[in-house]
């Protein structure tokens, strides 16, 4: 919350952000429902207040939907809901969310700066800071990030990300999709195939990618779990920056953007498919 100097507001969010996921994490609050609905109604009143909404994508399908307001208000939150809890969900691997989110902002600030944009990226460079000195301690299972740092670095990336996008739309919106997509669609996909197997979306379970990844390498190279861990983590990060490297290069190119994005979900099903 020291990341925004002078907007006690925002402060005010992320404060309330990080109190649920640390009630989760101190099972004050066991149930994933009712995080889900306090998360929702803090990210609503947040984004009428902010006036954060995504109203425009460049995506003509779904430009005519986001013409009206209220649509535009709940596509937002409902992006917002994927991301933290997405990123709660891959938070099983030993620097795997920090290096991540690491990795989305570098790409972002070097878009920044290499595209010479007129933005405030102090705060950027900041977070960048905390991560590079948290990822160490980390990857070697030294610190944790838990449900409440999972939620509150979640819910910064996605206030700066639509920030950035909603004041410099001269590029396509799906740039900030990938780099963005993994969390997100480990979450769409959980829920998609829980459904399918007639199991409640809100339990957790252990067949998510890096979990079935993890068993694979553990099994392939017989060493350490610590080590398998945190060799995990570093595999499908280091896929992700290539990915977000693509993509800075293809900022304004949609039709590349969108093919970045299908082989992201090709590679992810194909993967996912095969460990299992």
């Amino acid at each position: 919350c020291i990341l925004i100097p002078e907007n006690y507001q925002l402060k005010l969010f992320c404060i309330l952000m990080f109190l649920i996921g640390l009630c989760s994490d101190l099972n004050f609050i066991n149930s994933p429902i009712k995080r889900f609905i306090i998360q929702a109604l803090i990210i609503t009143i947040f984004i009428f207040q902010f006036k954060n909404n995504v109203d425009q994508t460049n995506i003509l399908f779904l430009d005519f939907f986001l013409e009206y307001k209220i649509i535009s208000y709940f596509f937002t939150i409902y992006c917002f809901l994927i991301l933290i809890n997405g990123t709660n969900f891959i938070d099983g691997l030993n620097g795997l969310v920090l290096g991540y989110y690491f990795l989305s902002f570098l790409t972002l600030l070097l878009f920044i700066l290499n595209k010479n944009i007129s933005y405030d990226y102090s705060i950027i460079m900041i977070i960048l800071i905390i991560l590079a000195i948290n990822y160490p301690f980390n990857l070697i299972g030294k610190n944790f990030l838990g449900d409440s740092g999972s939620y509150l670095i979640a819910f910064i990336a996605g206030y700066i990300f639509v920030d950035f996008y909603i004041t410099h739309k001269d590029f396509s919106s799906l740039f900030v999709v990938t780099l963005l997509w993994y969390p997100a669609y480990e979450n769409l996909f959980s829920i998609i195939r829980k459904k399918i197997q007639r199991f409640s979306p809100s339990k957790p379970d252990n067949k998510h990618l890096h979990q079935l990844l993890f068993i694979f390498l553990e099994k392939k190279f017989k060493s350490s779990r610590k080590f398998t861990n945190t060799l995990t983590g570093i595999t499908i990060n280091s896929y992700n920056f290539f990915i977000f490297l693509l993509a800075a290069s293809f900022h304004s190119e949609t039709k590349y953007l969108v093919s970045l994005i299908i082989l992201n979900i090709f590679v992810y099903s194909l993967m996912y498919t095969f460990l299992k």
